[in-house]
């Protein structure tokens, strides 16, 4: 879905999609790297640890932007700044403490899962990053559009070599068009992910991260 609609954005914009300055080549393959890392992780992590757990680690990672913006960006830690993000964190957990943990499974693998979480939590901050770079010289649409094949790439290789993990046929129609809907979602997140970070700083755009918790509550 999401290699779909990013060929068809790149032809409708007439990119080329092989126009990237060659010092942003090694930051647009990181950064896919890092997108075919991370979700895994996290996705894995949740099978160890309580949801509420892995959600609240990997969203230390807008607190990691801030930081590394500031050192390697050269972006400004305002006052307000601080006050937003840290106000978020805590906001996300307190959503976060009144959650049962039953779900958590004990055993050597807990630990299996935070280390997971925290690559994921890693893997985030890093592709923000890696955006905010390369979206001041090379074409928004690049960062999505690689993202996708990357990922297209990933779930081939996965369906040939563990076809035993995709179970489409036991899905129902309802649960078929959510999977359609959550790759579109997807996209459009990545899209405006890059669109933000093209004209805003870092560190004033991935706090925006922290509403995610308070709609999943709502």
């Amino acid at each position: 879905m999401m290699m779909v609609m990013s060929s068809v954005q790149v032809l409708y914009l007439k990119v080329d999609i092989f126009d990237v300055k060659r010092g942003y080549k090694r930051v647009l393959f990181f950064r896919c790297i890092c997108g075919a890392i991370g979700m895994p992780c996290f996705f894995m992590s949740v099978k160890y640890i309580p949801s509420s757990k892995a959600n609240l680690i990997f969203n230390v990672h807008p607190l990691l932007v801030s930081v590394v913006a500031y050192y390697l960006l050269k972006e400004q830690i305002t006052r307000l700044k601080v006050l937003a993000v840290v106000g978020s964190f805590l906001g996300v957990l307190l959503f976060s403490l009144h959650k049962n943990d039953s779900e958590a499974m004990a055993g050597d693998h807990y630990y299996l899962g935070i280390v997971l979480v925290a690559f994921a939590c890693i893997a985030g901050m890093i592709i923000v990053i890696c955006l905010r770079i390369m979206n001041q010289h090379i074409h928004y649409i690049l960062g999505p559009f690689y993202s996708a094949v990357t990922g297209c790439i990933q779930a081939l290789s996965i369906l040939i070599l563990m076809p035993s993990l995709y179970h489409l046929s036991t899905m129902n129609s309802f649960e078929f068009w959510c999977l359609v809907l959550s790759g579109m979602s997807n996209y459009f997140g990545q899209l405006f992910a890059s669109l933000a970070v093209k004209y805003e700083e870092a560190s004033v755009v991935t706090p925006f991260k922290y509403s995610e918790t308070f709609y999943l509550f709502l």
